[in-house]
């Protein structure tokens, strides 16, 4: 892992014990209203210590890129610092805060090659393949080798399904959730996530592994 060396105003500093709630049951919500309006410095720290490690590699696996990654990952944090006096409670803020690193992506992708984003959602032949939302593709890997080539796959696959397959796997997002972070419908992502699985079903046919790596369920 590349060592990221953060701006001041992103360090951690010790915690706190707080006065009304500890940090544990203070909400993401809350933190971030205390730290937008009236500027505690401690909020957004034990924020910031809870989605760093998240978000980094959400930024990285995204990008295929260790630098790149690292520098929109900084580059998502200070757009949360810059517009936190206009914050106001409309979603989760883990979904508000991988919405605005998604938009960074997404921006960048654009910069480099548009092209890129052009989703390939073959229509032929609906697939039956449904998910359960609480399944996590990281943990049912039973080997490192495996996860490497899990990794690898998801590379390979279309970039906007490979950020659902990332957000709704990887980080737990619900289908409600990354339609939100994408601002696209629900029945939108789930075409996604359908064709992602079918095209990851091929590229990791060979795993021996014993473990269904898609369990079967409604979305």
């Amino acid at each position: 892992m590349l060592a990221v060396k953060y701006p001041l105003h992103m360090d951690v500093r010790p915690l706190k014990p707080a006065q009304a709630k500890s940090e544990y049951e203070t909400s993401d919500e809350e933190l971030m209203m205390a730290y937008a309006h009236h500027n505690d410095q401690q909020a957004f720290a034990t924020l910031y210590t809870r989605h760093k490690a998240s978000l980094y590699r959400y930024c990285t696996r995204m990008l295929g890129n260790e630098a790149l990654g690292a520098e929109l990952f900084q580059d998502a944090w200070s757009k949360i610092i810059k517009a936190r006096a206009r914050y106001q409670v409309k979603a989760k803020f883990k979904t508000y805060l991988f919405h605005v690193a998604h938009n960074l992506i997404i921006d960048q992708w654009r910069k480099n090659n548009p092209d890129i984003l052009s989703i390939d959602e073959e229509r032929e032949g609906a697939t039956s393949i449904e998910l359960q939302s609480s399944s996590n593709l990281m943990s049912d890997l039973l080997t490192q080798e495996q996860l490497d080539q899990f990794k690898h796959a998801v590379l390979e696959l279309p970039p906007m399904q490979r950020d659902v397959v990332l957000l709704h796997y990887d980080h737990g997002l619900t289908l409600e959730q990354i339609a939100e972070c994408e601002g696209v419908g629900r029945e939108t992502i789930k075409s996604r996530l359908r064709y992602a699985v079918k095209k990851l079903k091929t590229i990791i046919a060979n795993l021996n592994t014993e473990t269904e790596l898609f369990p079967v369920g409604d979305v």
